[in-house]
């Protein structure tokens, strides 16, 4: 079945024709002349995040705090539902979003994953 316009056998040749202005249309930024000696430059090294020991200190204490007022049974409870839906063929999203809404911490949800798919090695 032939489209108005388009070649029955070539439309990958023609496609590639049409698409060519409008990708040369799309570069962003000044592009060099033909006479200008184009240089790269290397790419600038980020700076290294450094955490002071006292916002280190309080993170832990606040940790420490939501552990200790939060529901225990709830988290094992969402961890377990973790774990369910890890080993079977459930979306994740659910039981994880129910797990950090008991206060389940990031690295206990991550635990509860690697006990069922284990941990990558090199």
């Amino acid at each position: 079945m032939r489209s108005a316009g388009l070649p029955s056998s070539s439309w990958p040749a023609w496609l590639a024709r049409r698409s060519r202005p409008s990708l040369s249309k799309a570069k962003i930024g000044p592009q060099p002349s033909l006479a200008a000696a184009t240089v790269r430059t290397p790419d600038p090294v980020p700076a290294l995040l450094e955490i002071d020991e006292g916002g280190a200190r309080r993170q832990l204490e606040r940790l420490r705090k939501t552990r200790a007022t939060r529901d225990a049974a709830a988290v094992g409870e969402a961890l377990h539902a973790v774990k369910i839906a890890a080993a079977g063929d459930e979306n994740l999203l659910p039981p994880i979003i129910r797990a950090v809404a008991s206060y389940a911490s990031v690295g206990e949800i991550a635990d509860a994953l690697r006990s069922v798919w284990g941990e990558y090695a090199e």
